[in-house]
């Protein structure tokens, strides 16, 4: 490694938050905040034109936020993949060619926003509550109630379009909804359950889970729900995988947190489903 990218590198260590160092557009250091932030492994992320790493609508914005880039910090709202959450670049110019650029996600604002312009509280196929009043739920509970031990379980159906696809027509919403009550049957009164995206599913789990049983406690959750749904003469079989992990900060970030169950999902969906992985939260 370079002189100068030892000395990036160990600027973005003690900075809060995401944030990498792009000189003449490509990545040369990043934090572990922006990498669970964008949900791509650190050694995908170095060396690479960050512009790349965008959908092509947003390659141009990109270009000329970081060309652009001086002593006065500028932002831009970008998305790494159609269906990927929002995510705000903040970059400030360090030295001619090289740029700090911050990374948030926008998770809590885009739920809020679409909350805000009359979204109903419950998603219509399972009639779970929907991503929205999760997330004011999970709110209300980090802010009054984090003296108790908390879990969170974020569990998705593998493949669900090569489902439909698979069977001759559209079986996810079937299978989501069987699914959702085979989650509420193994689920205690004061659990939270709710729609994580088109997917999958979101539990809070508000007792205390010894770190080294979340595996365990996932694995057995999965086999439970993931046994093959009827659908009039037919079986339909599917996998699930599945984030689990303790809350351990007394005020946790809910983007932070819902940004690393999405990152867990993707390392999931890139490596062929069907497995439970343990998050640090």
């Amino acid at each position: 490694m370079s002189t100068a990218k030892q000395i990036y590198s160990d600027l973005l260590r003690h900075m809060p938050g995401g944030c990498l160092v792009t000189t003449n557009g490509v990545v040369v250091a990043t934090n572990p905040d922006a990498v669970d932030t964008m949900g791509i492994p650190n050694g995908r992320l170095l060396g690479v034109p960050l512009e790349n790493l965008l959908l092509p609508e947003f390659e141009q914005q990109c270009r000329k936020l970081l060309e652009d880039a001086d002593d006065k910090t500028s932002y831009v709202q970008v998305r790494l993949a159609r269906r990927a959450t929002p995510i705000e670049l903040a970059a400030r110019s360090l030295e001619e060619g090289t740029v700090s650029v911050g990374v948030r996600s926008l998770l809590q604002e885009s739920y809020y926003s679409a909350a805000a312009k009359g979204d109903l509280t419950h998603d219509q196929v399972t009639g779970l509550p929907n991503r929205y009043y999760v997330l004011s739920e999970l709110e209300r509970h980090f802010r009054t109630t984090m003296k108790r031990p908390t879990s969170i379980v974020a569990i998705w159906i593998d493949d669900l379009e090569a489902l439909d696809e698979s069977n001759g027509g559209p079986v996810g919403d079937q299978i989501l909804t069987e699914v959702a009550k085979r989650l509420e049957t193994k689920l205690r009164g004061p659990d939270l359950l709710g729609r994580f995206d088109n997917t999958g599913f979101v539990t809070v789990l508000r007792s205390d889970v010894d770190i080294n049983q979340l595996a365990e406690i996932g694995d057995r959750l999965r086999d439970e729900i993931a046994f093959p749904v009827q659908l009039n003469d037919k079986l339909i079989s599917f996998t699930t995988s599945l984030a689990i992990g303790n809350i351990e900060s007394e005020t946790p970030s809910i983007g932070r947190v819902m940004a690393l169950l999405e990152a867990a999902a993707n390392r999931a969906k890139t490596s062929g489903g069907d497995r439970t992985e343990v998050v640090k939260l």
